[in-house]
């Protein structure tokens, strides 16, 4: 008895010890104070079970086996169906179980008077001491208790972390997802401007890389913070794109300072260049209100110059009898004067000016043709009309200091024999081809071109019209020939263009016409093809 009791004295302390090293784990406290009971005790299997009322369950749950090399499952029925058999017994008790063939010793464990497990020694050793190893159990039971107890909380507990970790994962997941498709670019930054998340929306619009855009300082943030704005539109020039950037921040709950940065970007590239367009669209319509100002203006002196010359030459016609009567008043010979006028080119230089002023009269007259663009509905016209109406203006459009003339280009025109008559909004289709030939005649005059040419040729299918116009100039590249219809796109230097000519091109024939609008390469020659519906 002596030995049992110092055996009992240095267990205690050793249990004190795994206690205050362990007291997060009781699953570990359980096992280590079931290998100390049947070590102490003697006997085939020591079995620690969670009692199926407390559980709400219909049968108990065992939390420990010993030895581990026969907890298999018939042994863990035959506990379980001990246990609920003898679920009565209130107190410690050897009974013999016939499905174990041996004595089996129960341990009622409890906590504020309800039972929450039991203790079972299948077969102790030493039948004669059985008193003396309930008495010894006794000195545990509490110690079990609130082992067991602890265990259930523990339990519960892992159940509820691991409940609310998949929950805030499954939350994550769905976000992530949700984020990942989002239309809208959305990140998240420190104060100090690193990146913590973003989505894949914020790179295809930045264009940063994704390699090397975690934790990578982002100036959006301090262009924002600089100017005490929350909303921005932003260029991205990797992309191309614009940006439309609102940002937000958060603050720490109990600080009240600001922790963290929450921003979207809008994708508005589509907005700006409708907007650009309309904008050029809008000069167009004032340019052609002011053209018509500027028309009716000059008329009036054109009519008078053309009108004088035509009275000059009437006047010094020797054929009219008013004037033979009148030059023989002053004594001046007609004939003798019509030949001094040829001898030195007075009447050359009067037919000139006839021409001039005639030429600037044709001009006047398309100019008012140009800027008639009240009309709302389509009317039917030749598109070969059009394209002569178009020729003549273009005629006139040269820049002496860029070097750029199309009166030095050869112009050659093939029309369709067959009628090229369709709906059409006439003075906008000018306005197409206008900006597709003052293209081509920039590009010949900027290439050492020996004969600079461009070809206007019209075909008709069944139902479309179709326009290409041609030049012996260079040719393109293929990713120059994708963007050459986007807003601001231009080869050209900043000052020669400003890239909406095609674009606006473009607008006019998609959208007012339902046609296309193509680049397109023709025995070596590089043009733009226009197709347009016959009718509209």
């Amino acid at each position: 008895m002596l030995n049992e009791n110092v055996a009992l004295a240095f267990m205690m302390k050793d249990l004190v010890v795994n206690i205050l090293n362990h007291s997060e784990d009781p699953g570990y406290l359980s096992n280590y104070l079931t290998e100390q009971i049947k070590e102490l005790i003697g006997c085939d299997i020591v079995a620690v079970v969670k009692c199926r009322k407390y559980l709400n369950k219909e049968n108990g749950e065992i939390l420990k086996i010993l030895p581990e090399r026969l907890n298999k499952e018939k042994l863990r029925e035959n506990i379980l169906s001990f246990t609920k058999k003898n679920h009565q017994v209130d107190d410690a008790a050897v009974i013999y179980d016939e499905v174990f063939k041996r004595d089996v010793l129960i341990l009622p464990l409890f906590s504020s008077n309800l039972r929450i497990g039991e203790l079972i020694i299948i077969n102790p050793y030493e039948k004669k001491r059985y008193e003396e190893i309930k008495k010894l159990l006794y000195e545990f039971q509490e110690l079990f208790s609130l082992i067991l107890k602890n265990s259930y909380l523990y339990r519960e507990l892992e159940t509820k972390v691991a409940a609310r970790t998949k929950e805030i994962k499954e939350r994550e997941t769905i976000w992530r997802k949700l984020t990942s498709v989002s239309p809208v670019a959305i990140f998240r930054t420190d104060i100090t401007g690193n990146l913590l998340f973003f989505n894949n929306k914020f790179t295809e619009i930045t264009g940063i890389d994704k390699k090397d855009i975690l934790f990578s300082e982002i100036e959006l943030v301090y262009e924002l913070l600089k100017e005490k704005r929350t909303e921005k539109e932003i260029y991205f020039k990797k992309t191309d794109k614009w940006g439309y950037l609102q940002l937000s921040s958060e603050l720490d709950d109990i600080q009240g300072t600001v922790q963290t940065y929450t921003g979207t970007i809008t994708d508005i590239t589509e907005r700006v260049k409708i907007e650009s367009i309309l904008v050029q669209n809008e000069k167009m319509v004032t340019m052609g209100e002011l053209s018509a100002g500027i028309a009716h203006e000059l008329n009036n002196p054109l009519s008078g110059i053309l009108q004088s010359l035509q009275n000059i030459s009437r006047r010094i016609d020797p054929d009219i009898e008013t004037n033979k009567k009148t030059a023989e008043k002053y004594g001046i010979d007609l004939k003798a004067l019509k030949g001094y006028l040829k001898d030195r080119q007075i009447d050359y230089m009067l037919n000139s000016i006839k021409d001039a002023g005639e030429r600037a009269s044709d001009i006047v007259s398309n100019m008012l043709d140009f800027s008639r663009t009240n009309s709302h509905k389509m009317i039917r016209m030749d598109i070969k009309e059009i394209l002569q109406s178009m020729l003549k203006i273009a005629d006139s459009d040269y820049d002496l200091e860029g070097k750029y003339d199309i009166r030095n280009i050869n112009i050659k025109t093939i029309y369709s024999k067959e009628s090229t008559v369709l709906d059409c909004f006439p003075s906008e289709l000018e306005q197409v081809f206008i900006n597709i030939i003052k293209n081509a005649s920039q590009e010949l005059n900027n290439k050492e071109n020996t004969d600079p040419t461009i070809i206007i040729k019209t075909t008709r299918s069944a139902e479309n019209i179709v326009v290409e116009i041609l030049n012996n100039g260079s040719i393109p590249s293929e990713k120059e020939q994708k963007l050459m219809f986007e807003p601001f796109f231009t080869t050209k230097d900043p000052d020669k263009g400003t890239g909406l000519g095609l674009s606006v091109a473009k607008y006019i024939v998609v959208k007012k016409h339902k046609g296309h609008i193509t680049p397109v390469v023709d025995y070596g020659l590089f043009g733009i093809r226009v197709v347009l519906p016959i009718s509209n």
